[in-house]
């Protein structure tokens, strides 16, 4: 279930994710990280409900890829969801500081019509951090899966919507629309 995870996770967040016992995974997680298997432990850090927990981090990308990768799509698809929905409950709706992260995980899930939103919030959060260009690859990136996804509910209106932050996020980035 890690393995769809983006960055450091704290086992609770995919115990939570998985179904899982909390305790079990964080077990697992810090033997493997003991041996120097798969994962590394990265500090600690806060959980949703104030508490500090254990950190972890694959060791490199590929094994996480691979790991990744092992699953059956659906299951793949499946973890996916249930990591975007867990981050949104850890979050309690404020999913602003998380929008890459939750865009990312809708759409590995296949859920567009959610990861929209959110693709278009870190396009707006790359514009106020000053990557104006970035934006315009996101904003861009969601064009594509727009016109790839024809059947998305209110398919003209999310268009109109993403080309009017486009034109904005061209002007910042280069000037011109």
């Amino acid at each position: 279930a890690a393995s769809v995870r983006v960055g450091e996770f704290q086992p609770q967040s995919i115990a939570a994710a998985a179904g899982m016992d909390a305790d079990a995974v964080e077990s697992v997680c810090d033997r493997l990280a003991q041996r120097g298997q798969l994962l590394r432990r990265c500090g600690t850090a806060p959980t949703a409900s104030g508490l500090i927990a254990e950190q972890f981090a694959f060791l490199h990308a590929t094994m996480q890829n691979v790991a990744a990768q092992s699953l059956l799509s659906s299951r793949r698809r499946r973890l996916h969801r249930e990591a975007a929905l867990q981050l949104e409950r850890e979050h309690d709706g404020r999913s602003g500081s998380t929008a890459s992260l939750l865009a990312v995980h809708y759409e590995s899930a296949g859920d567009i019509a959610r990861a929209l939103p959110h693709l278009r919030e870190a396009a707006r959060q790359a514009i106020a951090g000053d990557a104006p260009r970035d934006a315009v690859a996101t904003l861009e990136h969601v064009l594509r899966l727009i016109e790839t996804h024809p059947h998305l509910p209110d398919a003209d209106g999310e268009r109109v919507l993403t080309l009017s932050r486009l034109s904005h996020a061209r002007q910042v980035a280069f000037g011109f629309v």
